[in-house]
């Protein structure tokens, strides 16, 4: 996500988040223009369909175009969901660990001076 300046002081937003999907559905209806495209050329059907069902089978691709952005935009969002949780596992892991080093390798002093005694 990137902030680009204009020339009134106003910020202008620009991120994939409005042109991902929006590509998307733009190019399952140019794939769906394409079949129609076939479909108009190959099959006498399809060219006796009425114009409403055309349409609606134009619109029909890019509706599944966009349900298919959107889930691999939640399946991402899992993930990285997922992976935010394990980092915050492992740092409290690691600082429950960094707190028992501490602790233990901090003895009490009187028995420091016996070890420094009895090592001599």
């Amino acid at each position: 996500m990137a902030l680009s300046g204009l020339a009134g002081g106003e910020l202008l937003l620009t991120s994939d988040l409005l042109f991902r999907p929006l590509a998307n559905k733009l190019r399952r209806g140019f794939y769906s223009a394409i079949l129609a495209a076939g479909g108009w050329y190959f099959s006498p059907i399809y060219r006796n369909l009425t114009i409403q069902f055309k349409v609606y089978l134009q619109m029909s691709g890019m509706t599944i175009g966009g349900c298919l952005e959107a889930d691999r935009r939640v399946r991402d969002y899992e993930r990285s969901y997922r992976h935010r949780r394990k980092l915050q596992r492992d740092a409290e892991v690691w600082r429950r660990y960094e707190q028992q080093y501490a602790q233990d390798s901090q003895p009490p002093a009187g028995k420091a001076v016996e070890k420094i005694v009895r090592n001599d």
